[in-house]
């Protein structure tokens, strides 16, 4: 399980914003932290979860100006280095800024077709969004897992 980058990035600019007093502190150590959520700096043999453990705690060492702040992470969002890290994600083309993105894009949609009350066809789309995600994408991925292993499907 993940948790939407866009999220914790925004809890981490609002306690920031809070716990740090210098607000050069604020950027300094947003964008590091930034370059450890997305393993920038990580070296390839070596573990990304223990490696963005270690900068965190460097970082609670090098900026005295915010360790309430590092105390709010430490306390929040070590523990679940593994949910936040993007280094950690191994499965292929799944990205932890999909819920933002989806929530824009429902929002979107909803509001186009929503834009005259006149049209029938906004009425429905909260079902038809339901369906998609839930029968036609799961009926699409079975069809993909028939393919990968060589399934038959029954006639």
């Amino acid at each position: 399980m993940f948790l939407c980058l866009w999220h914790v990035r925004k809890a981490w600019v609002e306690n920031a914003i809070k716990k740090i007093i210098m607000l050069e502190d604020h950027v300094l150590v947003l964008s590091i932290f930034n370059e450890v959520m997305y393993s920038c700096g990580c070296p390839i043999d070596t573990d990304v979860i223990l490696w963005a453990k270690q900068q965190i705690h460097l970082l609670a060492t090098r900026y005295p100006n915010a360790t309430r702040f590092m105390k709010y992470l430490q306390k929040h969002y070590l523990h679940k280095a593994a949910m936040w890290c993007v280094g950690n994600c191994n499965i292929p083309h799944a990205g932890q800024d999909t819920n933002a993105s989806i929530e824009s894009y429902h929002a979107n949609i909803k509001w186009i077709l929503f834009c005259s009350r006149k049209k029938l066809t906004g009425c429905k789309m909260d079902w038809l969004i339901y369906h998609l995600v839930g029968d036609m994408l799961t009926h699409y991925w079975y069809n993909i897992q028939c393919k990968m292993f060589g399934y038959v499907r029954n006639k």
